[in-house]
């Protein structure tokens, strides 16, 4: 098992950050949606406290991924790539990150609004306090959160259609290797 990357692969601390964060990105933006539009009113205080603590699990591990990320360098991508492909790679990247970042800090911004103190936790042992905003802010950052999250997601699919464009269309090993049983080749 590699721990870190090499030109070829994805080391598996690498792999551990990308399925987590993507499974709280997917989870988060689901619960939220089915928080606000579906659940019953009075259950929601408790619904927002778990929603922000998934949260703050989310921008910690983004922060730590960042930062294994300077110091871990990514595969090179294949060798067939074009330029405008790349350029797109390195966008879509960049700009997952910065939906992330946005749609965390907004979510935490946003609960210091509410007329209710919304405390949640990290990992569900380290509280986080919400920060003292004017409730006059609510309306436009709940708006800010919500439409960040929508574009994540938009941005989400857009990524895995390019990783299954990659394995059905390019027959690469893009997708593969970022797999836990991956034989994408070590160098």
């Amino acid at each position: 098992m590699m721990f870190r990357n090499t030109r070829t692969s994805w080391g598996s601390i690498a792999k551990a950050f990308h399925w987590g964060i993507a499974a709280l990105v997917i989870f988060s933006i689901a619960y939220g949606w089915w928080m606000a539009h579906a659940a019953p009113r009075a259950e929601r205080l408790s619904m927002y406290t778990f929603h922000s603590s998934i949260g703050y699990d989310l921008l910690f591990l983004l922060v730590l991924r960042l930062c294994w990320r300077a110091i871990d360098r990514a595969p090179e991508l294949p060798q067939d790539t074009q330029r405008w492909e790349r350029a797109i790679a390195h966008l879509g990247h960049a700009l997952l990150y910065l939906l992330m970042l946005a749609a965390s800090i907004g979510g935490w911004l946003l609960l210091g609004t509410f007329s209710r103190r919304i405390e949640g936790t990290l990992f569900g042992i380290v509280p986080v306090p919400p920060p003292v905003l004017d409730r006059s802010l609510h309306g436009l950052l709940e708006k800010s959160h919500e439409f960040l999250s929508y574009a994540l997601l938009a941005l989400v699919v857009l990524h895995v259609a390019a990783a299954l464009r990659h394995h059905f269309i390019k027959k690469n090993d893009v997708l593969r290797r970022m797999g836990w049983g991956s034989r994408a080749r070590a160098c």
